[in-house]
């Protein structure tokens, strides 16, 4: 039995292990004057005890996103609270007065154990969202992106839905559905794709495309990125010929070369050219900047171009499937004949070739064709490689070439699995992990008389005074033992003063030097054997 007074305590008939009703009482009025006043209406019911417990209030709001009716929003709702039974103690009407236009209801919740709100909202939050309808994203290929929210595309996308009975509705602008229904009509769109009532016209070279964008003619959109104009598929060219005109780049004249046909390689593909089929001009323009200051922009013949790269030197370098030998790639990449879109002469005083073609555009042009882009990609995947594998900044494992690694990094091994070829920092060679490096040996050995620094490793040499060592590298240590590295003199000193070190070899901290050191003791004579003996094996302090 729950009941709820007016003071807003909510009772609850509950039953002790020896049957005996008890009283729960719900912490949001903490007024003991009430609590014993329900006490003595009780008692006589056979209530002998009362215990205060905590409840939590939960709301869960119909948003609008989720697109269900507040009938629909309820069923789910009662459905879970059925499920967690008694835990939920409350369930308040559905409050249809939100102030927030998002909000189309809420439903407040009373529940007992905080333990299991969190798995009770996100089992909610799960079915609200499956329930929920899900958008129809339609695809580039039936309608760019910049004319999918036009409403007579939009349109005509719906009568398509209609005409082949797909369960989806047009909301705001959108089309929604389930998502199976969703799904089903995207698979059907790859073989039946709907008929978009807008056609794709190429932005002619020498129109100002920035001005083009600019205006505001209706049913008009331009794209920059593929440098096309989107217009309803009832104009016809010479309407749209018409409205370009005004966007015609005036200052192409000032700024152009006139050349003759016999200075046109063939590459350079436009009304003058030799290359005769206008569908294998690039739709991107390539500048050419000559040493006078004129500029000539022409389009490219994609299939010249494509021919040009595969059968250069680089042919050998590029496997059926357009991929790049890199190990071929190494040992000929001082030989590599780089592709040319137009001859080139060096300035003798700059040594500045002329004409200039911006790599990136010419990149990007060859690039952006379903002609050329296979084997452009392979072309400057090869020179992008030589510039990697020549660089300062990277390392690369002689077996594996293909991967590259950062040459920052002291330690370096090759991450291919069972290759266990690491990059030396003696030697700076890369060589198997367990070869034996004579660079190493010879670094890594202290002679007599040195000591090395744990923290540079730079070789110190003492000859007089105390045991303790200030390092350039800044860090301090201990000449007699090598202990260390230290931040500060004070630890080093620390050490030094320790009472077992003292106990172990009294004094021989602070002054004493190593035993080894009596090899070449400076107060003892050094024959020239002796010295020799000493350079042969260790090189690097050989007198100049």
């Amino acid at each position: 039995m729950n009941y709820f007074d007016d003071k807003g305590i909510l009772y609850r008939n509950s039953n002790n292990n020896n049957g005996v009703p008890i009283l729960l009482i719900n912490n949001q009025s903490k007024s003991i004057e009430i609590t014993e006043h329900a006490m003595k209406l009780l008692k006589p019911f056979g209530f002998r005890s009362y215990e205060i417990i905590t409840s939590y209030d939960v709301f869960i709001s119909n948003l609008s996103k989720y697109r269900l009716s507040n009938i629909e929003f309820e069923k789910i709702i009662s459905s879970f609270s059925n499920k967690f039974g008694k835990i939920i103690i409350e369930k308040c009407p559905i409050d249809v007065n939100s102030k927030n236009n998002d909000i189309l209801c809420q439903k407040k919740l009373v529940m007992m154990s905080p333990a299991f709100i969190n798995p009770f909202i996100n089992e909610i939050k799960g079915e609200l969202y499956k329930n929920a309808p899900k958008r129809l994203i339609i695809p580039p290929d039936v309608a760019p992106s910049i004319i999918v929210r036009v409403p007579i595309v939009m349109k005509a996308v719906f009568d398509w839905v209609k005409e082949n009975k797909l369960n989806l509705k047009l909301d705001n602008g959108a089309i929604f559905g389930k998502t199976k229904d969703v799904e089903n009509a995207l698979n059907l769109m790859k073989v039946n794709k709907p008929k978009i009532p807008f056609k794709a016209y190429p932005i002619p070279h020498g129109y100002d495309i920035n001005r083009l964008a600019l205006s505001k003619k209706r049913y008009y959109f331009v794209n920059k990125a593929t440098k096309e104009l989107f217009v309803p598929d009832t104009e016809t060219d010479e309407n749209i010929l018409e409205y370009l005109q005004q966007f015609q780049n005036d200052t192409q004249s000032k700024t152009d070369k006139t050349l003759g046909n016999d200075e046109i390689p063939s590459v350079l593909a436009d009304e003058i050219g030799c290359c005769e089929n206008p569908a294998t001009q690039s739709k991107n323009p390539v500048n050419i900047f000559f040493k006078d200051g004129t500029v000539v922009s022409r389009p490219i013949c994609l299939t010249c171009a494509r021919d040009a790269i595969k059968y250069s030197s680089l042919k050998n370098l590029i496997d059926q499937n357009d991929e790049i030998k890199i190990d071929e790639l190494l040992e000929v990449s001082e030989i590599i004949d780089e592709f040319s879109l137009y001859p080139c002469t060096i300035d003798t005083t700059t040594q500045i070739y002329w004409p200039i073609i911006p790599f990136c555009q010419f990149m990007w042009t060859l690039l952006s064709s379903p002609i050329s882009s296979q084997t452009a990609r392979a072309y400057f995947t090869v020179i992008v490689s030589i510039m990697i594998h020549k660089s300062p900044m990277f390392v690369f494992c002689p077996i594996h070439p293909k991967y590259l690694y950062n040459a920052s990094i002291k330690k370096c091994r090759c991450l291919v699995e069972g290759c266990n070829q690491i990059l030396c920092i003696y030697c700076k060679q890369w060589h198997a992990k367990n070869d034996k490096c004579p660079a190493k040996e010879l670094l890594t050995k202290v002679p007599p008389g040195f000591r090395k620094c744990p923290n540079c490793g730079q070789f110190v040499e003492k000859t007089s005074a105390c045991n303790h060592i200030s390092c350039s590298c800044g860090k301090h240590f201990c000449y007699y033992c090598g202990a260390g590295p230290f931040n500060t003199s004070d630890e080093c000193y620390d050490h030094m003063s320790k009472t077992e070190n003292v106990e172990r070899s009294p004094g021989r901290h602070w002054e004493f030097p190593p035993d080894w050191y009596r090899y070449i003791e400076k107060p003892h004579p050094v024959s020239d054997d002796v010295l020799n003996r000493f350079f042969d094996a260790y090189p690097q302090f050989r007198p100049v």
